[in-house]
C-alpha cells in the first residue's frame, strides 16, 4: 500500500480536484517532517546540549520532565506508523533512544542513573 503522503506521480493536466488532493498530501508529508525535525531538535536540547549537561537540564524541567519524554515518545509511536521518505524505522535507534540508565520519579522529576 502506497504512503497518502508521498504524491503519486505527477500528471501533465491535473484536475482541479487532484491538485487539491496532492497539496493535502504534501501538507501532511511536510507536518510528518516537521515533528520529526522537532523531535530531534527537543533530543539534541537534552542529550547533545554543549551549555548544559543532560542532568542539569533534566533538573531544569523538574516535574515536568516525565511528561516531557511521556509526549516524546507518544511523539515518536506516531511518527513509526507515518510512510514519508524517510521512514522513522530507518533512522538510527541513537537518535531516538535515551542513551544512559534514567530513573523516572513518582513526582515527574527524571534523574541519570
Amino acid at each position: 500500500m502506497a504512503s497518502i503522503l508521498i504524491p503519486p506521480p505527477a500528471t501533465i493536466d491535473p484536475t482541479p480536484a487532484q491538485r487539491a488532493a496532492n497539496e493535502l498530501r504534501k501538507i501532511l508529508h511536510g507536518t510528518a517532517q516537521n515533528l520529526l525535525q522537532a523531535h530531534q531538535n527537543a533530543y539534541q536540547l537534552i542529550w547533545g546540549n554543549s551549555q548544559a549537561t543532560p542532568a542539569e537540564v533534566l533538573a531544569a524541567l523538574d516535574t515536568d520532565a516525565v511528561e516531557v519524554f511521556t509526549r516524546g515518545s507518544d511523539l515518536v509511536d506516531f511518527l513509526r506508523g507515518v510512510h514519508t521518505q524517510r521512514p522513522i524505522a530507518e533512522l538510527s535507534a541513537d537518535e531516538f533512544a535515551v542513551p544512559v540508565p534514567i530513573h523516572t520519579h513518582t513526582d515527574g522529576r527524571i534523574t541519570l542513573v
